[in-house]
């Protein structure tokens, strides 16, 4: 694999609770912790791969300077954009849309539907709760890893409210909460 198709993990470090302190790292520098990371892929339904954009935004670099023998114009100058947030235009914009985390898909683009969440009767059908976070409206959010399968032999995903799992995966939600404290 090349420098960019190496795929990163946000590390949270063994007594530094703080989210500045997490720092993203490459497989290469976890073989330390290779259990843990072997645990983390059985529980996301298998070993992450690069996302097809990227391979393929990598696969039509060339390296060097072609040799046709005439005299190249000078390339222009291109911006680099630095990581961190978004400006405000890109922000603002109303025709883009965030990509979802790895593994998870557009609701709308996929045939499979969670089942009604009734009280306790999702405890049974998931298999854990991947992760909680605030949207831009200050709502939590869990995404949740189902015992079922798609097509493609992953599990299946999916996004509901906290409020929601709260009621319909309680068992799942303390689990969530015990690994995390």
């Amino acid at each position: 694999m090349t420098k960019q198709e190496l795929m990163r993990y946000e590390i949270k470090w063994k007594g530094y609770e703080a989210k500045k302190d997490r720092t993203w790292e490459t497989e290469d520098n976890l073989q330390g912790a290779r259990e843990i990371l072997e645990a983390y892929w059985e529980a996301i339904g298998g070993r992450p791969v690069p996302s097809a954009r990227k391979a393929a935004k990598s696969a039509g670099k060339k390296r060097g300077r072609a040799s046709t023998g005439t005299i190249a114009e000078p390339a222009q100058k291109k911006t680099k954009k630095k990581p961190g947030r978004k400006s405000a235009s890109a922000a603002q914009d109303p025709d883009a849309t965030p990509e979802p985390p790895a593994g998870f898909t557009n609701v709308d683009a996929d045939t499979w539907k969670p089942p009604a969440p009734n009280d306790n009767a999702w405890d049974p059908l998931v298999m854990n709760i991947d992760t909680i976070e605030k949207d831009g409206n200050n709502e939590l959010w869990a995404y949740l890893v189902w015992n079922e399968k798609n097509d493609d032999g992953r599990y299946n995903r999916s996004k509901a409210r906290l409020a929601t799992c709260n009621k319909a995966c309680p068992q799942r939600m303390l689990q969530f909460y015990e690994k995390h404290v």
